[in-house]
């Protein structure tokens, strides 16, 4: 039965996030496990999973226990990875994997909104907690890569697998192949300008000593995660933040404030304030560029224009590939892509009747789009003689995790683990 106790502490550590009931779980050579931490890991494992911590409080327990030993298990790999010397992790690794791994969940949750309120922190947050965590995902996969990479499998072996967990395995997925089109919404030069313009006059006055940074944050600043904390984004770590603001904040003088510049989130003027090796500590100035519908309305005929020089499959698909690299947004060729890997704005303007076909134009989140379809696959029961790679996938998979887990379990006997759980 579960400890009263226990639920105390996990309903307090969900209600009141911001005033976690923490201690050490464990100590694995020099790394600790914070109960903190482990109710962290169980809120994103309970989000991704689709499992409600209060109205299921013992499924919620499982996934913090099973977190609490997943992290254990890691720090032991982590303790051995990281003296090996054919084994680095780069901050753009990190940046990479961080940012795939919190869209992932994003999607998971059904938005944004719903993850942050998932986990009771906001998106920028998450990734700052989580860099380290990443980090230390990274050189668990190397090292695991490094200990499976020559485990073959004979097909014996598969076919005795498949006879075994055949019942258990998932279906071949539904598969969709696309490609699409998409038009970015860009801001007229004027209303640049404007905002440009606005916090340049910020700048005067805080220069002038009229307002302080602080309070000019508080008052003006549209980032919600920093305004009313007078813009404090903390100590970061290269690679955190956005690729133009760390540009920029990284070339300030300690003290001295940005001239306006322009991200991906709205225009910013930045105060560096401390700098310690390669973490900095900033506070901004956000204001949020808005798109007026005359933007929008130049997007649409834009779009409306490519669309009558494309004739064919062949250069939608050119177009496609040009816009991805000039954007990096959802343009590109998508082939036999997953039903859970589809953006549901994307999935929605689908139709699986309608193969090699072009889509109405549809709005996206940063424009307007257009889709090509160009095949369908339904989900169907996996067979060894239509789905071997898959099979033979899983198979392989399972052997190496379990090779792996024994080499976890011997490398335990040289580790110094210390539990309190």
């Amino acid at each position: 039965m579960i400890n009263i106790f226990k639920l105390i502490i996990f309903f307090f550590s969900l209600l009141f996030p911001n005033n976690r009931v923490d201690g050490i779980l464990a100590v694995v050579d020099e790394n600790i496990v914070l109960h903190s931490d482990a109710i962290q890991q169980a809120q994103i494992l309970a989000s991704y999973k689709g499992v409600d911590p209060i109205k299921n409080p013992y499924s919620f327990e499982q996934l913090y226990f099973d977190s609490i030993d997943e992290m254990v298990n890691q720090l032991v790999v982590v303790s051995v990875a990281k003296k090996d010397t054919n084994i680095f992790v780069s901050d753009d690794e990190i940046k990479r994997a961080l940012d795939q791994k919190v869209q992932e969940f994003i999607q998971q949750a059904g938005s944004e909104e719903a993850f942050e309120s998932m986990v009771g922190l906001s998106i920028r947050q998450i990734k700052m907690d989580y860099w380290d965590e990443i980090k230390n995902m990274l050189y668990v996969e190397k090292y695991k890569f490094q200990k499976i990479q020559n485990i073959k499998i004979s097909r014996p072996e598969v076919e005795n697998f498949f006879s075994l967990f055949q019942d258990s395995l998932p279906s071949s997925p539904e598969e969709f192949s696309f490609s699409i089109i998409e038009k970015p919404f860009q801001h007229s030069k004027i209303i640049i300008d404007s905002v440009v313009h606005f916090l340049d006059s910020i700048s005067i006055l805080i220069d002038n000593n009229i307002l302080s940074f602080d309070s000019a944050a508080v008052m003006f600043s549209e980032d919600p995660g920093s305004s009313k904390k007078g813009g404090y984004l903390g100590y970061t770590n290269r690679g955190t933040l956005v690729k133009e603001y760390e540009e920029v904040a990284y070339s300030l003088d300690i003290g001295t404030i940005s001239k306006p510049i322009k991200t991906e989130f709205g225009v910013h003027i930045i105060k560096l304030n401390d700098r310690l090796g390669e973490k900095i500590s900033t506070q901004h100035i956000l204001k949020i560029v808005p798109f007026s519908d005359e933007d929008k309305k130049n997007t649409l005929n834009r779009l409306k224009s490519l669309l009558l020089d494309v004739q064919n499959k062949n250069s939608f698909d050119s177009t496609a590939l040009y816009l991805k690299q000039t954007y990096n947004n959802y343009s590109g060729i998508y082939n036999k892509i997953i039903k859970e890997q589809i953006p549901l704005d994307i999935l929605e303007q689908i139709d699986i009747n309608k193969p090699n076909s072009i889509s109405k134009i549809f709005p996206t989140k940063e424009g307007f789009g257009v889709l090509f379809l160009y095949d369908y696959k339904k989900e169907t029961k996996l067979s060894i003689k239509e789905d071997w790679d898959i099979i033979y996938s899983f198979a392989l998979s399972e052997k190496q995790n379990t090779i792996f887990t024994d080499k976890i379990n011997k490398l335990k006997k040289s580790i110094f683990i210390k539990k309190f759980y």
